[in-house]
């Protein structure tokens, strides 16, 4: 009877730790899937180039300093014309940057122009004297102002990405509208003209960006050449400087 109890004991004994084994090993395999599935599953880490990326739109404003030259033979002009115009504009700008950092953008901006500075000057008046034709000149005081309602530009920028910070080169070539009104001071008449200006304006500037905005300055200097719609004057040669201020949202 003892050695049946004995028996049965070791036999229990031996089923007992069986069955704690395979669970054991159940749990130990259960655990290793578990850490398997996690590892495969966790997604590999994204690698974001810094610096601004695709299309963005932007509204900028801020100045731009005139320093113009105008003579006109015909109407007796001879003239410099100082001006600060405050503009306010739209744009819209691609960018590309590449691994290395390097940033690359094209764009395009529309700006309107505001204020026009009245300035005293001193005409000539052609008058015919008789049949055969014979004429005078006689010198007559006027106010003159030259306004500039709109002008496009056309950039292109060079820069580099240090993080979300970007200084960059710029190279535009800008087209304005360009008005002009004298008036005589003795007869109170008042002559019209217009044309269209181009210049090449290089400048640099900068931009941070924060998510999906950015914001920035630029500076830009050049030359500029008249070509007339009305050909108002002979012989001109401006000078520009501008300073914006840009707030950008990319898209």
């Amino acid at each position: 009877m003892k050695k049946y109890t004995s028996s049965v004991l070791a036999l229990a004994a031996v089923l007992s730790a069986t069955s704690s084994y395979a669970v054991e090993t159940k749990k130990k395999e259960e655990k290793k899937s578990e850490i398997y599935c996690d590892a495969v599953a966790a997604p590999a880490p994204k690698t974001i180039a810094p610096g601004p990326q695709g299309w963005a739109v932007s509204l900028a404003g801020g100045l731009m300093m005139m320093d113009s030259k105008l003579t006109h033979e015909t109407e007796g002009l001879d003239h410099k014309y100082k001006n600060n115009y405050k503009r306010l504009g739209l744009g819209i700008t691609h960018y590309w940057t590449l691994s290395n950092r390097v940033v690359w953008g094209l764009g395009l901006d529309i700006f309107a122009g505001f204020g026009g500075k009245k300035v005293d000057t001193t005409l000539t008046q052609e008058v015919v004297i008789d049949q055969a034709g014979n004429t005078q000149t006689f010198p007559f005081a006027a106010e003159y102002t030259q306004t500039r309602p709109v002008s496009a530009l056309a950039f292109a920028k060079l820069g580099y990405a240090y993080g979300n910070f970007t200084p960059f080169l710029m190279l535009g070539f800008r087209e304005s509208y360009v008005k002009h009104k004298i008036v005589s001071k003795r007869t109170g008449k008042t002559k019209n003209f217009s044309d269209v200006s181009f210049s090449f304006t290089p400048g640099l500037g900068c931009m941070y960006k924060m998510g999906r905005w950015s914001v920035g300055a630029e500076y830009m200097r050049g030359g500029e050449s008249t070509f007339g719609l009305d050909a108002y004057a002979d012989k001109v040669r401006n000078t520009s400087q501008s300073v914006i201020a840009r707030v950008s949202y990319f898209f």
